[in-house]
């Protein structure tokens, strides 16, 4: 049985397997926001269309301040 990919995700990671399920999730017709630290990591992904937010997601009010920026 098919799964419906959501119509938006938050992906922690940009580097192997965050990239990997950006790039999925992206092909399947999703808004994806992408975290990461390193703009080198998130520049492949915004072209391919994600939205990127530059935080540590080990840091909650980082990420939180980064999410809600986006989000507006």
């Amino acid at each position: 049985m098919a799964t419906a990919a959501p119509t938006r995700a938050v992906v922690l990671g940009a580097r192997n397997l965050g990239a990997t399920i950006t790039r999925d999730l992206l092909g399947r017709g999703a808004h994806v926001a992408t975290v990461a630290r390193t703009p080198a990591d998130l520049e492949p992904l915004h072209r391919l269309g994600a939205a990127t937010v530059r935080a540590d997601a080990a840091d909650r009010t980082a990420l939180d301040d980064a999410l809600r920026a986006d989000a507006e």
